[in-house]
């Protein structure tokens, strides 16, 4: 028994070990492809003459970058024309915009869906809530274990006919009710006037007494609105004459804020000017120190080796171009000769001395090839320099 439960306990132990060493291999490789399968760059630039006059320069312009690694396994596309942009990517030969694009449509779909569900559900439920006509049967009178349709016909002219019924009675109360109101007022009336007088002659004297109220009541207004006008205007007197000194005082500090205000504001420019000068005298002094010039120099060295490594492999050019003047072409066209990368790639450069237009036409292709290793390199390199790592601390701050 303890054999075979030892046994079993070195099985486990060397399925492990197995798995531990089939991911430490995948690391390794994956570390591998990383630092020493190159990616690799083209890019590809075509641009065609345009026929009509003080039309663009690069109004045909097409530019096409494809960047590779591991035998296309990732491959990634960026193209430029006069639609705009557009990018491809692909991994292991899939395209990874139309896998995106097809997820998002079965989300929608399944959302869909979900929806369509959740409508039947309240359908059904609004079908269930009718009463069922086999079981309650006894309710439209008939008798049980038959099925019958209530008669929704005669239900609604009953619950109109109930309606027109109501609406009658309310009409004939309102107007019984008014009649009656108007033969109180009536009563009313001639009950408070005297038997010898007329309608008319009352009216008359009534309309008389409001007209003296209201007058009697509008010159004691006025009498009391002058009366108060001279009081306001006393009162506001008697205190612009004491706000005075008091506005006085508000005024000369308001005066010894601005100034206080100011002298601050010069005080600020002056600390200012003052740490600016202060760092640029650091900075000359950091030029002039020749630990920094040491540094500044290695990497200079290591951009120079970054650029020899990651150059272009391969550049071809088939260009014609003129600027609008033969003596501008001419002087362009010294200058293109005078680079020594013009000879150690296959360029065909033409100028135009003839035409009147400014314009390039024709294909550029460059490609090459970018390692990991070569930064890594690189990255060593300056660790291992005390000098860099000693700057590098002191700009972070741990110095």
């Amino acid at each position: 028994m303890i054999q075979t439960v030892g046994l079993f306990f070195l099985m486990l132990l060397k399925i492990a070990g197995w798995i531990l060493l089939v991911l430490l291999a995948v690391i390794l490789a994956v570390l591998l492809f990383v630092l020493f399968v190159p990616v690799r760059y083209r890019v590809f630039v075509q641009n065609e003459k345009a026929l009509e006059p003080g039309s663009n320069l690069v109004k045909k312009l097409k530019v096409q970058v494809k960047v590779s690694w591991l035998l296309h396994f990732i491959h990634f596309v960026l193209k430029y024309g006069q639609e705009g942009f557009s990018n491809e990517i692909h991994i292991a030969g899939i395209d990874v915009r139309r896998v995106s694009a097809w997820l998002s449509r079965r989300r929608e779909a399944r959302a869909g869906s979900g929806r369509r569900q959740k409508k039947k559900t309240e359908k059904d439920t609004d079908i269930s809530s009718i009463p069922d006509t086999k079981t309650d049967s006894s309710a439209y009178g008939a008798p049980e274990g038959q099925a019958v349709l209530p008669d929704y016909k005669k239900i609604d002219n009953k619950e109109l006919e109930n309606e027109e019924i109501q609406n009658e009675e309310l009409k004939n109360n309102e107007i019984q009710n008014e009649e009656i109101q108007n033969e109180e007022l009536e009563n009313n009336k001639w009950a408070d006037t005297d038997e010898e007088k007329p309608p008319d002659e009352l009216k008359t004297e009534k309309k008389q007494k409001k007209l003296k109220k209201q007058k009697n009541k509008n010159s004691d207004k006025n009498t009391d609105t002058d009366h108060n006008i001279k009081q306001q205007t006393a009162e506001e007197k008697s205190q612009s004459m004491r706000k005075r000194p008091h506005a006085i005082k508000s005024k000369f500090q308001s005066m010894h804020t601005k100034l206080h205000a100011i002298k601050s504001k010069f005080q600020n420019m002056h600390t200012k000017l003052h740490t600016i000068k202060d760092k640029l005298h650091k900075f000359k002094q950091e030029l002039t120190s020749p630990v920094n010039r040491r540094v500044a120099g290695h990497l200079w060295k290591e951009l120079c080796y970054m650029l020899c490594q990651y150059k272009p492999g391969k550049i071809k050019a088939d260009l014609t171009f003129s600027l609008a003047d033969p003596a501008i072409t001419g002087e362009v066209l010294g200058l293109i000769s005078m680079l020594p990368h013009v000879y150690r790639y296959p360029y065909n450069i033409y100028a135009d001395f003839q035409s009147d237009r400014l314009y390039i036409e024709g294909e550029l292709m460059v490609q090459g090839k970018i390692t990991g290793y070569v930064m890594v390199l690189i990255l060593l390199r300056l660790f291992r320099d005390k000098e860099c790592m000693q700057i590098v601390r002191r700009l972070t701050g741990r110095a």
